[in-house]
């Protein structure tokens, strides 16, 4: 039985792009928000609001209000997280609270609420923007876009699981990274965006390998996906006027940069043989099935 219904109809309702961290997901975010017609948020994950709940939500646009910082409440750091995240995408923090709080008078489950806030959130970027199409990053939770909006088309970024243990390592540093854990962790995000594809119709896979060898094919391959015309402006979206330029970002040393090939194959200067055998014995079958080295 399919996880995912099927839609037939060739006309999509919003975007959103899924990437694992450093899969190059923020970069094709943005190459689409350089388009005419698409207006692209960042990292508003509906999972986020619904792990605040309801309460804390209220008593987070209560402290809002009051004009009261909200980043050193515990209870409210995915709130504060969301609203420095809305900024990425020219919302105020005014707009942000006139918003939700519309929202928490319209609506009384915690689902509502989340996914209407992103779509509300986004569609203000858009209107700003003078765009006609709304889209953001989305999380692994795809049934919940599938179930909350009309006909969404998901993007899901594929890069050399290698490539993301080394840019992981880099930049995140967190604690608790593994070579295990990473690989693990791209093996099971690989398997739900194949899942997706297979199952749903208004997706598409980008391997990030091509799209920066190739990028303007790749990009017209895109356009051709969206039923929308090719817009040159995607070529470079580092010369457009665009709101994540105006925020802090973890990728925008990459994103200021035009699209280039010169983070591929950096596993192989940068990862021991030890590890890579680890990484390979975890994950051979999805790096053989999208014909990576082994």
């Amino acid at each position: 039985m399919n996880k995912y219904t099927a839609i037939n109809n060739k006309k999509f309702g919003c975007i959103f792009v899924r990437g694992l961290s450093r899969s190059g997901g923020t970069m094709l975010t943005t190459v689409l928000d350089s388009h005419k017609e698409i207006s692209m948020s960042y990292e508003l994950y509906p999972n986020m609001l619904e792990r605040l709940g309801i309460d804390n939500i209220l008593y987070g646009l209560k402290n809002l209000q009051l004009n009261k910082k909200i980043s050193n409440i515990k209870e409210l750091q995915l709130l504060n997280t969301f609203l420095l995240r809305a900024e990425r995408s020219g919302i105020n923090k005014d707009q942000f609270i006139e918003i939700l709080r519309i929202l928490l008078k319209k609506n009384s489950t915690i689902e509502k609420i989340a996914y209407t806030f992103v779509e509300e959130l986004s569609k203000t970027k858009m209107l700003m923007e003078k765009k006609s199409i709304w889209g953001a990053k989305c999380s692994q939770f795809f049934n919940g876009y599938i179930e909350n909006y009309k006909n969404p088309f998901f993007f899901g970024i594929i890069r050399d699981g290698r490539d993301v243990f080394f840019s992981q390592l880099k930049n995140l540093k967190k604690n608790d990274q593994s070579i295990e854990k990473i690989a693990n962790n791209w093996v099971t995000y690989v398997n739900k965006l194949i899942e997706l594809n297979e199952n749903y119709e208004n997706s598409h896979l980008v391997i990030y390998e091509q799209f920066v060898n190739s990028p303007e094919e790749e990009i017209k391959k895109i356009c051709n996906k969206l039923n929308i015309v090719y817009d040159k402006k995607m070529m470079n979206h580092d010369q457009q006027d665009l709101t994540i330029y105006k925020s802090h970002h973890l990728s925008m040393s990459s994103l200021i940069k035009p699209i280039n090939n010169d983070s591929v194959g950096q596993w192989k200067k940068n990862m021991n043989s030890k590890d890579i055998k680890k990484f390979n014995d975890i994950a051979k079958g999805y790096l053989e099935k999208f014909n990576y080295e082994i």
